[in-house]
């Protein structure tokens, strides 16, 4: 630890207070949900300290960027305080239960073990891996610059930089760190993206304890967070976390408005979206497998929308374009290209799609081997989690099937294709690329399937339908 607890209260409680503030203008509070609120607060809250922190670069950083934390925290105090009269959602209260004092106990635990481990981890400086040479590095970059302008670019050449084209959420929140310190740090500057790991044990528990009763909650949560590839990525701060919570945000939020066609819930869903399109690029590969599964379900009459269609509501949508803008037309400025899609830059001569179609022969007994033999079938890495969920959907009669539980079921299988394609396209050696890859892209997919889980658990045991619905 290198800053003050002073300093980390601007860090860390300024964001916070944000994204309750955001939340309040939403029309969400505490009470809508007392377990989900603080994740869904961390994400949002994190969410426009980004664009602030991106704003304040482009601009040429006009403020000392010291300041900008207090004046983070007070304009969180006033948006607070212009929503202390909005009405909000809020959900049934339970009578308070041995069960539900277990979850809470549970909760407790698995808050502690990830703060313990995090403090363990975080006595080695951000020296090595993707968040020295990708995402750190970049708020490095950002940092020295004059202004995210030609100066940046320069600088961008000058130190090694991999993947510049990724998105700068995780980058920024770095650079939110290295601003209200004033200089650079190799520690502090993780805590901002650990904390999404709480975070996503609060959103997970906050969307599970709706279909499944508290005891069955508890123990899908410590089947989730004792994954042992789970554990390998909480300590780095890579963006992970950040697309796990926001990608759980999402199906989550979504999931709420199917039930009760609130605004409040659409707009939540439209702030998860913007943080899995800025987290990392596979986003856009989970946000497109969640369409697939909502069409799918719709398609059957398992839900009764996909969206608000022409209402006012659909105009949140216009965030998440925000940030798809934001984040395609800096890299075009910097004339950043994917390694993945780009000819020239895998040096192959080929697209995406022409590559996975001419490597698949040669590919698709080491990509599927390792995807279903070393990940999903071994008892280690997930906890047989998929296989879990088969299982529970295999008991279930189809007509009880045919509900909103399609939508996260599908979504987690048709991401789980879309990275098997690519990796029969990566232009990388899949003998290295498989191995230090392929275990994050079924973790990504893991929030779609604890929540299929638990939609389906009821189904074929009714004795664990939880009582508690917005």
């Amino acid at each position: 630890m290198t800053l003050s607890w002073w300093d980390h209260l601007w860090i860390l409680g300024a964001p916070f207070l944000c994204g309750v503030a955001v939340l309040r203008l939403l029309g969400l509070r505490f009470s809508s949900d007392r377990v989900a609120f603080g994740g869904w607060a961390w994400l949002t809250g994190t969410i426009v300290a980004a664009l602030v922190t991106f704003v304040w670069a482009v601009l040429a950083k006009p403020i000392d960027g010291t300041w900008l934390g207090p004046l983070f925290a007070v304009g969180s105090l006033l948006m607070l305080w212009s929503a202390r009269s909005r009405e909000s959602v809020v959900s049934a209260i339970r009578p308070r239960s041995r069960e539900e004092v277990t979850l809470v106990v549970v909760l407790v635990l698995l808050a502690a073990w990830i703060v313990v481990r995090l403090l363990a981890l975080n006595v080695k400086p951000v020296l090595y891996g993707d968040e020295a040479s990708i995402f750190s590095q970049k708020a490095k970059v950002m940092f020295s610059a004059a202004a995210l302008d030609l100066d940046y670019i320069v600088r961008h050449g000058q130190v090694h930089v991999q993947h510049i084209d990724y998105p700068m959420f995780d980058p920024l929140l770095h650079l939110w760190t290295y601003t209200n310190a004033g200089h650079i740090t190799l520690v502090d500057n993780r805590w901002p993206i650990q904390v999404f790991t709480i975070a996503l044990l609060l959103v997970l528990a906050g969307a599970i304890r709706r279909y499944v009763r508290p005891s069955v909650t508890a123990l899908l949560l410590v089947l989730f967070f004792g994954m042992g590839i789970f554990d390998l990525n909480i300590g780095p701060s890579r963006a992970e976390m950040v697309l796990l919570t926001a990608f759980a945000v999402t199906c989550d939020a979504w999931l709420r408005w199917v039930d009760t066609r609130r605004t409040e819930w659409w707009a939540l869903c439209c702030c998860g979206i913007a943080g899995t399109l800025w987290a990392k690029n596979e986003g856009a590969l989970l946000l497109v497998a969640l369409a697939c599964g909502i069409v799918f379900a719709r398609v059957l009459r398992a839900v009764p929308a996909m969206w608000p269609g022409r209402s006012a509501a659909s105009a949140w949508l216009g965030l998440p374009l925000a940030v798809f803008g934001v984040h395609t037309g800096f890299n075009a400025y910097l004339g950043a290209k994917n390694d993945l899609f780009d000819p020239e830059t895998a040096h192959t001569g080929m697209g995406f799609f022409e590559r996975a179609v001419a490597q698949v022969t040669e590919r698709w007994d080491a990509v599927l081997g390792h995807y279903w033999g070393d990940l999903i079938l071994a008892p280690g890495p997930f906890r047989l989690a998929i296989p879990i969920l088969l299982f529970a959907c295999a008991i279930v009669p189809w007509r009880n099937l045919r509900s909103p539980m399609l939508v996260p079921f599908i979504a987690a299988f048709v991401a789980l294709a879309g990275y098997h394609v690519v990796f029969f396209a990566t232009p990388h050696d899949p003998t290295w690329h498989l191995p230090t890859a392929a275990d994050r892209t079924v973790l990504h997919v893991m929030p779609a399937v604890m929540l299929a889980l638990a939609m389906a658990l009821p189904k074929s045991l009714p004795w664990a339908q939880s009582r508690f619905r917005d």
